[in-house]
Parts: structure tokens; sequence; C-alpha cells
């Protein structure tokens, strides 16, 4: 009851109580114990206690191995869990290792038509999506999840499901992130029909659903539609039960909305919705956390239009600062940290130091992106465009030859944009 309520505190207490019990009345193998460990364990993860819930959870698979008969299931859900703590603090590796313990437990004892490979499927596609940032592969484990949970739903006679809307939700976000828009809207809009059916209108996953969107949106260049989804999404956190609980979303919340109007030139106002992300967060995390890193970037951005060099270096060093620190050599977040500060120290005039830059940039979404992915054109026009100020002619055409081709592939990008590289190019081979 107080797990459901979000109490964690209270069922913590009561979850121990239990698994004292369980341990002074029943044999040390018996599954009841290995249940009680997994259980505390998962509390402990929703309460943010990361390293308690792990070693609760390692507790728990060593007592699923004394128990005899082992339950072959429940300790592949025990793997699974393991797998998705690794996965909350970035270690791919380790996640991956027990998902394969899962993936490999599962296979032997479960149908090929089962949720919990669709559970599973859908859990490794993260750790490829979010973590390693190797969107395709991702791809390839959420259809697969997809495909599943399609089958079962027939299967039933069922036409869908809210695990469906989710798998929707995440692969829609894949499509998003490898550059494929219009594909991630339409499974947006399948989510949203199926969420409709099953969610009341104030549902938290309504907020999840409305923020993909909205990156979708800004990807697109539709800056109105990109606000409104974010007030949208903003007005369900703020009618939650529990505000407090969700401070560090909201927080997040009030800096995409500032990144857009960052985006649409309106960035005295950017700013002050800054000026509110970072009082909310600052209750609740370190300034110097990871969860600091998107505000430092976008808010170095913010003063970059403006023209405050200083004050936008000062901003996007600490972004990079803690980027280093805590993600992956090759993660996007650090890719558009290398391109920002780029932009600055062109503008500054610092050329060489801007080509660095873009070049880390690029180096990073080359190593993590699809090749074909429109982001990357970005790059490539900047890396032209200060090739092109260093009278380095060759270089600066090859770059805006690579824009152009990515240009030629994306039906939605082939706008005005397109016939100003090309006059771009024209005019420098000239």
């Amino acid at each position: 009851m107080y797990f459901k309520e979000g109490k964690y505190h209270d069922a913590i207490e009561y979850c121990k109580k239990s698994l004292i019990i369980c341990l002074e009345n029943l044999l040390f193998d018996h599954p009841f114990i290995a249940d009680c460990y997994e259980f505390l364990s998962i509390i402990y993860r929703y309460d943010g206690e990361i390293a308690e819930a792990s070693k609760l959870m390692e507790i728990a698979i060593e007592q699923r191995l004394k128990e005899a008969p082992a339950n072959q299931i429940k300790l592949g859900y025990s793997y699974l869990n393991l797998g998705e703590l690794w996965a909350d603090t970035y270690h791919h590796r380790e996640a991956l290792n027990y998902y394969r313990k899962a993936e490999k437990i599962w296979c032997q004892h479960l149908p090929k038509l089962d949720t919990r490979f669709v559970i599973l499927y859908a859990a490794i596609g993260y750790v490829y999506g979010h973590v390693k940032s190797d969107f395709i592969v991702a791809g390839g484990y959420l259809e697969k999840a997809l495909e599943i949970e399609v089958n079962l739903l027939k299967t039933f006679l069922k036409k869908d499901s809210i695990l469906l809307g989710h798998l929707y939700n995440a692969l829609g976000e894949n499509y998003c992130n490898r550059g494929k828009y219009m594909e991630a809207l339409t499974c947006y809009e399948k989510s949203s029909a199926i969420y409709d059916y099953y969610l009341s209108p104030l549902h938290i996953d309504w907020f999840n659903l409305f923020s993909l969107i909205d990156l979708c949106q800004r990807e697109l260049e539709k800056y109105s539609l990109s606000i409104t989804y974010h007030e949208k999404a903003l007005d369900i956190l703020l009618n939650q039960k529990s505000v407090s609980q969700n401070k560090e979303l909201i927080g997040a919340t009030y800096g995409n909305i500032t990144a857009v109007h960052v985006l649409n030139g309106l960035y005295r106002k950017a700013i002050n919705y800054f000026e509110k992300e970072i009082n909310i967060r600052s209750e609740i995390i370190s300034d110097h956390s990871v969860g600091f890193i998107v505000t430092y970037s976008n808010l170095g951005n913010a003063y970059l239009s403006i023209n405050d060099y200083s004050t936008a270096l000062k901003y996007l060093n600490m972004a990079l600062d803690i980027s280093k620190e805590t993600l992956p050599k090759y993660h996007e977040t650090l890719s558009s940290l290398y391109n920002n500060l780029g932009i600055l120290y062109k503008e500054q005039g610092k050329l060489d130091q801007a080509i660095e830059y873009f070049q880390l940039s690029l180096e990073v979404q080359l190593h993590c992106l699809s090749p074909e992915r429109p982001s990357l054109v970005s790059s490539y026009n900047n890396l032209a465009c200060t090739y092109a100020s260093m009278l380095n002619y060759d270089k600066s055409v090859k770059n805006f030859e690579d824009a152009l081709a990515i240009f030629h592939k994306h039906e939605e990008l082939n706008n005005p944009k397109r016939f100003k590289r090309q006059s771009n190019i024209d005019i420098i081979r000239r």
C-alpha cells in the first residue's frame, strides 16, 4: 500500500520487518526470503537509492540460487532487475551482462511469445539507445519487442495494450534520435490513441509522450508546436498529487521550454525560465550533478546568443566538466557541447579553436549516430563555414558537399536551406 502511494520510507520499514520475520521463521532457502530482498531492492530503487538497491538485488539472486530447485523464471527477473539498476548508473556492460543471463534462462524455460521477452528486449534497447547511444541496435531490439507484443495480442484476440503504447513511445523516440521524424510522429500517434483508451488525462505517462512529441517538433523547427506540447507536459506535472516528488521533472521541463525559446530567438525570456529551472533543481540535487548538464549547456547557449561570451564560456565549460566525469566518451550531449563551444570561438574569431571543437562534435556524432542523421548537416556546415573563413576552400567545399548529400536523403529537410548551401558551394568554387 505504502509503495503504491509513493511513501517509500514507510514501505521500506514494513518490508524490513517482513524480511526479519522470514529470516527468523523460514528455512534459509525458502523462496519468500529472496522475494523480500528483491521487493526491498525495488523500493530503494524508486526512492533513488541505487547503490543500496543493487546490493539487495545481488543478495536476492544469491538466495534464489540457494533454492532447490531454483525458480528459473524468478531468477531471470532478478537478473533483469539488477541489469536495470546498472543501466540507471550508465554501466552498460554490466547491464547487458545481466540481461543476457535473463535471456539465456528464459529462452530455456519460456515460450518465444511471452510478455517477459517484450520487457527484456525493451530494456536491452534502452541500454543501447540511452546509455550507449547506439540507436540502430537499440531500434532492432525495440522492433523485436514490438513484434512479440503484437503477436501476443493477436493470440489473445486483443487489439492493443498499455505495454504496446509504451513500446510505440520508445520506438518513436528511437526514430527521432535517428532523424526519422515522420516515422517518430506516426509512432506517437499510435501511442496516443492507446493512451486515450487506457489512461486518465493527467496520468504521468502523458507527460512522457508529450515531452517526446515536443523533441520531435523541435527537430522539425516547429517551435510553436514544441512549446504547446511542453506546456501540456508541464500542466500534467503541476497537477500530480505530489508535486514535490516531481520537482526534478518540473525543472527539466522548464529547461526544455527554455531551450525552445533559445531556438526561437527569445533569449531574454529563455534566461528567465533558466532561473526557474535552477531554483527548482537546486532544492533536490547538487549543482555539480549530471542533472545540471543540460541546464548549464542551454544557459551558456542563451548567453552566447546575446554575445555575452565570457558568461557563455563559463556555463558551457561547467556543463562539459560534468559531462566528461559522468557520461561515456561518445555521447550526444558531449557532441552538442563541443558544437556550442565551436560556435563561441568562431564568433570570437578564434578559428583554430572553433575547428577543434567542431571536429570533436562531429567525431562523437559519427561514432554514435547514423551517418545519414539530419543533425550532421549542422556539423558539416559549421566546419565548412569556418574553413571558408580561414580561406581553406578545399576543406570547406568538402564539408558543404557532405551536408548537401544528407539533405538529398531527407524529404522533410528539402527546403530553401538546401539551396543556400548549394549556393555556398558554388561561390567558394569560383
